[in-house]
């Protein structure tokens, strides 16, 4: 039995502290702070579980949010979890040079109104997502799912999370909200047939998504300019 296991801190991490985009759409492997999670925790840190599809309705954050448990953690050699430690999601100097691990088996669902009063400490990156789902998979199942196959399951689901940052970070620039950017970018990615977001499960049209939406960010900028 081989799990995954990271070489550097930073292949696990998107992002963490004040690199967090606040822009960025809310994820699968994001970590918060102060969070309720009812029969699991009064508060402290969180990771979210849910897949990114899971945790949605079009534009609009669902109202709970499955997570896990963040709780500080002695150091723990990155070869360990190779064969270890099924039941935890490593979280190396998630703040600053403090420790951290996700506890695989206190789960719950935290309310979206709690996390958004909240500070989002860290994004994983697209390894430390697939060695989450990996370890989660594995705890519950005992079936190890490569991660290069979780991470062909995912792609599509993180392109789309890059292309709406990128969307969000231009139309703020000009007024618009968090919130009124994610329902156009909604809107455009529904359109087509096959729509957008379906042509991002192609890997041979991935790049001509991108180059629509990038396209259409161009062209709502200047309407909103001369607006």
């Amino acid at each position: 039995m081989t799990l995954a296991a990271y070489e550097s801190v930073d292949d696990l991490y998107l992002a963490r502290g004040a690199l967090v985009n606040g822009n960025r759409p809310w994820f699968t492997g994001d970590v918060f702070q102060n969070v309720v999670v009812p029969g699991v925790q009064d508060t402290g840190m969180v990771i979210v579980i849910a897949h990114p599809c899971a945790m949605r309705r079009g534009a609009t954050l669902a109202d709970r949010l499955l997570v896990a448990a963040v709780r500080p953690s002695e150091p723990i050699a990155a070869s360990a979890w190779i064969d270890g430690f099924y039941d935890r999601m490593p979280l190396p100097e998630l703040e600053n040079a403090s420790h951290f691990v996700a506890w695989l088996d206190d789960l719950g669902k935290a309310a979206r109104s709690d996390l958004l009063a909240t500070q989002r400490l860290a994004c994983l990156s697209e390894f430390g997502i697939n060695m989450l789902q990996q370890r989660l998979t594995f705890h519950l199942t005992r079936h190890e799912v490569p991660t290069f196959q979780l991470q062909a399951a995912f792609a599509h689901t993180h392109i789309e999370a890059d292309l709406l940052e990128e969307w969000t970070d231009d139309l703020t620039n000009v007024g618009l909200t968090v919130e009124q950017a994610a329902e156009r970018f909604e809107d455009f990615l529904r359109g087509g047939e096959p729509s957008l977001r379906g042509r991002l499960l192609n890997v041979e049209m991935r790049s001509s998504v991108r180059q629509a939406c990038r396209l259409e960010v161009k062209r709502l900028l200047t309407c909103l300019r001369m607006s």
